[in-house]
């Protein structure tokens, strides 16, 4: 049941939008949430026009309101809105400023109309498709003895003052609104109570101040929860101006950059030290700037060495695409911008978080962390291998898993095969038969665990330039022995050579020399022959 009205009515300027008058339910602007577009319902409720602000272009709410102090021939305290009140437009305009700014134009704009199709409209823009002009260019209609004017101003003014006119049901228009009370169907409030006068509050030139996220497409993880090197992120951003708990992109051009950069995190102080854990590294460099996903398959020129990469400048809205390029047990990804406007530099840090739509509405979530492995395709040679061994003499090569950039992926456990060549090269024993102690599958092969292989091996024999191949790698070195005895082969330098018996003829013959060990071979060191 509505409560009738007595003549006890006021009509009110709210300093804070307080009523729901609009189906607010239903309607939702943009909010941020640890700089995540987020939204919140009831369209501008608690935005207080002389505190909270407003610039040039946005469209901000004050709210009227018609209360009445009896309800039912009973006197209420404080006065109650008034229910009953029928619709009457409102109309507002300028009327007064002080400064050399005057505001520009002042246009009205209504929340837009709601339907019962609707369950929940988003209004991310400050316009389009938020609001709409009023059928009465200038007024808004009162809704159950509330009305709602969203205000906007063309240019910046200083302590404006805002006139609001509560007009008789008989007006159609501002220009009708006090031309006959007579017929007003309400009556009251009385004609004194009619015209309002706003609080004084200033309007400046576009702030932005802040980025957020308004999309955020992350690869889907394999089944064991991981991302490979090189699938693509996507993360869309946009430049917005704070006003109380709302967050508006403004009207113009806003420029702004973002820098995207991974961060290890460990669960507790005892990760830090955990070699399972920092063997994966940090994530590498993230790079940005490729349109498909290339999912470990990524080329070295796509590695960028800067410390953060993606100082793209963006307008108003931008989406950077960007990938991990080395692996890392527990990754976040940070965000970092820069806003460059009227006011100066703004600038902020922020991590990634889980990001989503639930019935309808965007809601965030923890700190995102990844996993990130790469695909490993070959076994390189790890570490640095010895340059010189001795003969009989035990020593270890150790390989990983890598993928096309050497970068270990800790996984697999393929086996390796080891097999040495160039024996006999430049006639000094070859290297002899590898001799392989570790356990191996076969000989010259050994099974890998997390994509890490060893294998420990001799030579019997000496060798100048042996080359080793382990899988796809290859590695020279030398084989070394004690000399123990002198060799001298001759060797003639001419195309025959003829047997004489004249002794009085000179032969033209040379000798190679060169010191030798207990079998024979050269005794080689790490620089060349011994002497």
């Amino acid at each position: 049941t509505m409560p009738t009205m007595t003549p006890y009515t006021v009509w009110e300027v709210m300093d804070r939008v307080t009523y729901d008058d609009e189906c607010p339910k239903k309607r939702y602007l943009s909010v941020t949430t640890l700089n995540y577009r987020t939204y919140a319902n009831t369209p501008g409720i608690g935005w207080g026009y002389a505190s909270d602000g407003a610039a040039v272009g946005i469209p901000f709410p004050i709210q009227t309101v018609v209360k009445t102090a009896t309800v039912d021939g009973q006197t209420v305290s404080p006065a109650i809105r008034a229910w009953a009140f029928s619709p009457s437009l409102v109309t507002v305009k300028k009327r007064l400023w002080s400064g050399c700014n005057d505001g520009g134009d002042v246009i009205v704009h209504a929340m837009l109309p709601s339907t019962n199709s609707i369950e929940t409209l988003l209004l991310p823009t400050v316009v389009q498709p938020a609001f709409v002009a009023p059928g009465t260019p200038g007024t808004v209609l009162t809704n159950r003895g509330v009305a709602t004017s969203w205000i906007e101003f063309t240019a910046p003014c200083q302590s404006c003052i805002l006139e609001f006119n509560l007009c008789f049901t008989t007006a159609t228009n501002k220009e009708t609104c006090f031309q006959d009370g007579v017929n007003d169907v309400n009556q009251y409030p009385v004609f004194a109570e009619r015209t309002k006068l706003t609080k004084p509050f200033s309007i400046e030139k576009p702030k932005v101040n802040n980025v957020h996220v308004i999309d955020d497409v992350n690869p889907t993880p394999a089944a064991d929860g991981t991302v490979a090197v090189g699938q693509l992120f996507k993360t869309t951003f946009e430049a917005v101006q704070n006003f109380g708990k709302w967050s508006m992109p403004v009207a113009g051009t806003t420029q702004f950059k973002v820098w995207v950069t991974s961060r290890w995190s460990h669960p507790s102080p005892r990760h830090a030290l955990d070699a399972s854990h920092m063997k994966y590294g940090s994530g590498g460099f993230l790079s940005t700037g490729l349109a498909t996903t290339v999912s470990c398959d990524v080329k070295p020129e796509d590695i960028n060495g800067a410390w953060r990469k993606g100082a793209s400048l963006f307008e108003s809205s931008s989406k950077l695409t960007y990938f991990f390029t080395r692996p890392c047990s527990r990754c976040e990804i940070w965000f970092y911008f820069e806003i460059y406007g009227s006011t100066g530099v703004h600038s902020g840090s922020f991590p990634q978080r889980s990001y989503g739509y639930t019935g309808g509405l965007a809601s965030v979530g923890s700190i995102s962390t990844y996993k990130i492995v790469t695909c490993g395709q070959l076994w390189l040679l790890a570490g640095i291998p010895p340059v010189a061994v001795r003969r009989r003499k035990a020593f270890s090569l150790t390989a990983w898993r890598v993928d096309n950039n050497n970068i270990p992926s800790w996984e697999g456990s393929n086996i390796a095969h080891l097999r040495l060549d160039d024996k006999g090269s430049n006639g000094n024993g070859g290297g002899g038969q590898l001799a392989i102690s570790s356990p191996t599958t076969d000989v010259g092969q050994t099974t890998a665990a997390n994509g890490t292989t060893t294998i420990r091996l001799s030579l019997p024999r000496a060798c100048y330039k042996c080359l080793v191949h382990f899988a796809v790698s290859a590695h020279y070195f030398t084989v070394l022995t004690d000399p123990t005895q002198v060799v001298a082969i001759p060797m003639h330098n001419g195309d025959r050579v003829q047997l004489m018996n004249d002794t009085n003829t000179a032969g033209n013959w040379e000798f190679e020399v060169y010191t030798a060990d207990d079998l024979g071979d050269r005794a080689f060191t790490s620089g060349g022959p011994t002497p």
